[in-house]
């Protein structure tokens, strides 16, 4: 009997004004937080596939400036000072990335790739290249077939792992 009443009681104050009123806050204030919840969610996620994507186009054109740039490298200092402008602290060309360095622009497109490894990649072809640009730091002048080797391995390492990893749909 004291459930019957107090299931009665229960069915009373729902039934009421009062009640109604009340759940009936409760139920729009519960949709509008899911509402804005799904909204926001999905603004960041936007935000961050446009994010990504003027990423790739930053990174990718460092690495198209880079190999522009070889054809007058002919020494270590000159292969360097083309590694250093391009690959290591290059100049920006969106306002978005303006103090950023190239290891910031990897981290931050690891950071937003939903698989992190993707970046792997394109850090590994810049340290190939490094080691290509290191590995003939005591040559005054290069000949015209170790400069050719030079950039065809430095291209070669671009096309293989650097623009491929760019390019990939996250």
């Amino acid at each position: 009997m004291a459930v019957t009443s107090a299931t009665g009681r229960l069915w009373r104050f729902v039934n009421s004004s009062f009640g109604l009123w009340l759940l009936s806050s409760v139920m729009l204030g519960s949709l509008g937080f899911l509402y804005g919840y799904v909204q926001d969610t999905r603004h960041t996620k936007r935000d961050a596939q446009e994010r990504l994507s003027r990423l790739r186009f930053e990174i990718k054109h460092h690495g198209w400036e880079f190999l522009g740039s070889l054809e007058s490298a002919h020494d270590y200092t000159a292969y360097s000072g083309v590694f250093y402008e391009h690959l290591q602290r290059p100049k920006y060309k969106l306002s978005d990335f303006k103090d950023a360095t190239m290891d910031q622009l990897l981290w931050e497109r690891r950071h937003l790739s939903r698989i992190s490894i993707k970046a792997d990649p394109v850090q590994a072809a810049i340290e190939w290249i490094w080691q290509d640009i290191y590995s003939m730091r005591g040559e005054l002048y290069l000949d015209a077939d170790k400069k050719s080797w030079l950039d065809q391995d430095m291209e070669r390492s671009l096309q293989e792992l650097f623009f491929p990893s760019v390019e990939e749909i996250q």
